[in-house]
């Protein structure tokens, strides 16, 4: 068996374990101490990153809140124009080549009786929520079937992760919230122009396994895009 194959299977072995003990240790730390939500907490913060489509549905929820909360936005300055799409005009940009001064700055600033909304399982949420020194958390805490809600700890069972943050919304504001909708008025006439045109088709093969049932291999896509001749 060659040598530098079992290596690099090692290492990636380790770097799974390391991965996964260090939101281990992050989660414990936020759970003891992250606060009950109570009045005082009249702001939330939210950092958003990876695809337009999450971030969309992510404004949207954040919208619902601001009727009750003010809501702080980071946004990354490439997708500065989804700023369009929030109702809060406190909106912060970072960019991704200074990731050590955005959390720097995170670290500067007091956010006293603030709540950080995470809303994804990525590790940088538990990291910019302790830097930060939030008073509480609210949202996926390195899990999406784990879910922290001030100092209540919950286990979900909701596959689609739209509805479970509907689920964390709705606690939030104690009611029942909308389905999602967003204004196509505020998408650009380029973008929805295009949406609409029935001379293209987009196939979006980049998807792992770890996704579940939306996962194809490569010889699936393959045998698609020869056999119907795109």
């Amino acid at each position: 068996m060659d040598i530098s194959k079992i290596f690099k299977l090692f290492f990636r072995k380790l770097n799974y374990f390391l991965k996964v003990l260090f939101v281990l240790v992050l989660s414990k730390l936020i759970k003891l101490n992250s606060k009950k939500i109570n009045d005082a907490n009249n702001t939330i913060t939210c950092f958003l990153y990876g695809g337009i489509g999450d971030q969309l549905i992510t404004i949207d929820r954040l919208n619902t809140f601001s009727g009750k909360f003010k809501i702080i936005v980071y946004l990354d300055y490439r997708f500065k124009f989804l700023k369009d799409f929030l109702n809060t005009k406190n909106v912060k940009y970072y960019t991704s080549k200074k990731k050590l001064d955005f959390l720097f700055n995170i670290f500067k600033e007091k956010n006293t009786n603030k709540i950080y909304f995470s809303n994804s399982a990525n590790f940088i949420h538990l990291v910019i929520y302790l830097l930060g020194g939030y008073t509480s958390f609210i949202g996926y805490l390195g899990d999406f079937k784990k879910v922290l809600f001030g100092n209540e700890f919950l286990s979900i069972d909701i596959i689609n992760r739209y509805e479970s943050m509907r689920f964390i919304s709705e606690k939030l504001l104690n009611r029942k919230i909308n389905s999602i909708k967003l204004d196509k008025s505020k998408i650009s006439n380029k973008v929805y122009n295009i949406s609409t045109s029935n001379h293209f088709i987009v196939m979006n093969i980049f998807k792992t396994s770890y996704w579940g049932d939306i996962y194809l291999n490569i010889e699936t896509w393959e045998k698609l895009i020869l056999n119907k001749k795109y």
